[in-house]
């Protein structure tokens, strides 16, 4: 069964969801993309500018070592495991 939508006009994700940022609105839109063919990946949403904190806080926990990467810990991380127990 092949579905067809007529188009409509966009009205802009602004006025949709006002209370998110910019670059928030950037990532929905790109998700949203009708087309699979030229909707972002998972991939390629984990690189715009929206996510730049969270990778930077990712590569900040590895740290490179002789067999490659190797999870630093730091007294935080030790503090959550101590509290688990």
């Amino acid at each position: 069964m092949k579905l067809e939508f007529q188009p409509k006009k966009f009205t802009g994700i602004a006025k949709l969801v006002p209370h998110v940022s910019a670059d928030a609105q950037d990532v929905i839109l790109k998700m949203l993309i009708y087309k699979e063919e030229d909707r972002f990946t998972a991939a390629q949403i984990l690189k715009l500018p929206f996510f730049k904190e969270t990778r930077e806080a990712d590569m900040g926990q590895f740290t490179a070592g002789p067999s490659g990467f190797t999870r630093s810990i730091s007294k935080s991380n030790l503090n959550m495991v101590d509290n688990l127990s």
